[in-house]
């Protein structure tokens, strides 16, 4: 546990960094949801590729007055990759995306599970909010955002075009959290959260990675099953299992990035919780339409 009360270790940003992968892509301007389908290759597990991504992605932990809404900040540059996308898959939390050199002043808001494309040349401004967490940035309840990704024309009373314009003239990654924590404490930005039992959950299911079924997390907060459920219906937008299921997602693509011990994927999936070889398989085809071993 870090000195901000939530479950992070030094191999997040190294998951972070793994999530997004070089991509051919089409002349879109914007980032969308994947549509290329599933192609199966044939491809051995130990193949999966890396990326030196360290010179095009700066995250960043919020000030400790934000460190119970926001998980942490992250500045995405494009310029070391013309011509190519950028492909991060699904994340379990909300996230806020600026898109700081469109002249529109891009700006989109991400449900759980969304996947995101990022284009050559241009340059992002993440915000990922805590687990458990959806903050009211639009007229929309969190059961609507799942799996979506929403343009925003304004944001907490500000035009997007003012904001970015503001967002992308501030320098480096410490101006430019510093400008945002300011604009989030002088908006008064609020969340859905009730009573603090989904944010309690999300942070039991984020520490075990995934690890634990809906019964035994009700019973670890001591509540039934039904009040688990629609408060994270409620608050999040998701079921609990299927939290819990993008969690141990999740908790397999850091194992493939930072632990080379595993010598085939049954090992990798009893290690993550998984029933076997196969149910890991399809829940990895699931969120990410591809195999292990073509990350």
């Amino acid at each position: 546990m870090n000195p901000y009360g939530m479950n992070q270790t030094p191999s997040d940003c190294e998951t972070m960094l793994f999530l997004i992968r070089l991509c051919h892509c089409t002349n879109d301007r914007k980032f969308c949801a994947l549509r290329s389908p599933y192609t199966m290759k044939k491809k051995p597990y130990t193949s999966f590729h890396e990326e030196k991504e360290s010179r095009v992605i700066t995250p960043r932990l919020p000030d400790k007055a934000f460190c119970g809404l926001i998980g942490r900040y992250y500045l995405l540059e494009g310029k070391d990759y013309p011509g190519q996308c950028q492909e991060i898959l699904p994340k379990s939390n909300y996230r806020l995306v600026f898109i700081l050199n469109d002249p529109n002043g891009g700006l989109y808001f991400l449900g759980p599970n969304m996947k995101m494309r990022i284009t050559p040349m241009q340059d992002y401004f993440v915000v990922h909010f805590r687990q458990g967490m959806m903050p009211r940035l639009a007229d929309i309840k969190p059961i609507d955002m799942a799996e979506q990704s929403l343009p925003l024309r304004t944001l907490l009373g500000t035009e997007t075009a003012t904001l970015s314009e503001e967002l992308h003239a501030a320098r480096g990654m410490n101006a430019k959290q510093s400008f945002m924590e300011k604009f989030f404490k002088k908006s008064r930005i609020e969340t859905f959260s009730r009573d603090g039992l989904c944010v309690s959950a999300a942070e039991i299911v984020e520490r075990r990675s995934g690890r634990i079924k809906v019964a035994d997390l009700a019973e670890c907060l001591g509540a039934n099953v039904r009040k688990i459920e629609r408060s994270f219906l409620e608050e999040i937008g998701v079921s609990p299992k299927r939290f819990i299921r993008l969690i141990r997602f999740q908790n397999v693509l850091t194992k493939l990035k930072a632990d080379k011990s595993f010598k085939n994927l049954a090992d990798l999936a009893y290690a993550c919780g998984y029933a076997d070889q196969s149910h890991l398989i399809r829940e990895f085809k699931a969120f990410s339409h591809k195999l292990p071993g073509h990350i």
